[in-house]
């Protein structure tokens, strides 16, 4: 028997970023026990398993837990954005409590959303004064909204239909939260996940705090919560002004 046989195998290599990437959060286990969720993981193992089933060519990079910290976040963000070329597609998915607007789309009293300006797509689970639930369905965890983002993706719909597919099911299951979609008309219109694609997914809590800067309608920030600390969506909207533009 070979004697190199018990030396310690070496870790796997993270993979690097492709041109069709999706990075993806998902924290049930916080710190303590009060505040854990029991859909995230089950979140991230399920989309990875439909996206891949039609869409092998994909990387997926997985974040979970303790994983799942404010500075991953921030380093795949603007990593994403330092290799996109301005014909590219870039794909929030927020699936915490208070998503919308979490990219700093704006929203007018009325609930009309404004993408004008805006060079990605932003799907969220929940509008800024809603909460997303934590659910089992069909005897497994899942978030509400991932479970049904899952069942509704398709080869050949556009973004825009897969929002409204996905906000259908939301009401056919019983749940009151309404997910939003932002961004400009070109990008909604795009068939999922076709051509250089990269999606930034998060599974987790969300919450509000009184605004700081006086830039939102409703008075309040959102943040997104990970698992050593949370993030204002002022912030992410700041790294996202670096997305390169096609004129």
């Amino acid at each position: 028997m070979c004697k190199d046989w018990f030396k310690k195998k070496p870790p796997v290599a993270v993979p690097d970023f492709t041109d069709n990437t999706i990075v993806h959060f998902a924290i049930g286990d916080f710190p303590g026990t009060v505040n854990d969720l029991n859909g995230p993981p089950n979140d991230q193992e399920d989309f990875e398993k439909r996206l891949l089933a039609d869409w092998p060519h994909y990387t997926f990079r997985k974040y979970k837990d303790s994983e799942g910290t404010v500075d991953a976040f921030r380093s795949n963000v603007k990593s994403i954005i330092a290799r996109m070329k301005p014909e590219d597609t870039l794909l929030f998915i927020m699936d915490v409590c208070h998503a919308g607007t979490n990219t700093r789309g704006l929203i007018t009293p009325k609930m009309v959303w404004s993408s004008e300006g805006m060079n990605y797509i932003a799907m969220s689970a929940a509008r800024p004064f809603e909460t997303a639930a934590d659910a089992v369905i069909d005897g497994r965890a899942n978030g509400a909204y991932h479970y049904c983002i899952i069942k509704t993706l398709e080869t050949g719909i556009t973004y825009r239909q897969w929002d409204a597919r996905a906000q259908a099911l939301l009401y056919k299951l019983g749940f009151d939260h309404i997910c939003t979609i932002e961004g400009p008309d070109r990008l909604l219109d795009r068939i999922v996940f076709e051509g250089p694609t990269y999606a930034v997914m998060v599974s987790s809590h969300g919450m509000k705090r009184p605004d700081q800067n006086g830039d939102e309608d409703d008075g309040y920030d959102e943040y997104v919560v990970f698992h050593n600390g949370d993030i204002c969506d002022d912030e992410i909207a700041e790294m996202l002004k670096d997305i390169p533009i096609k004129c």
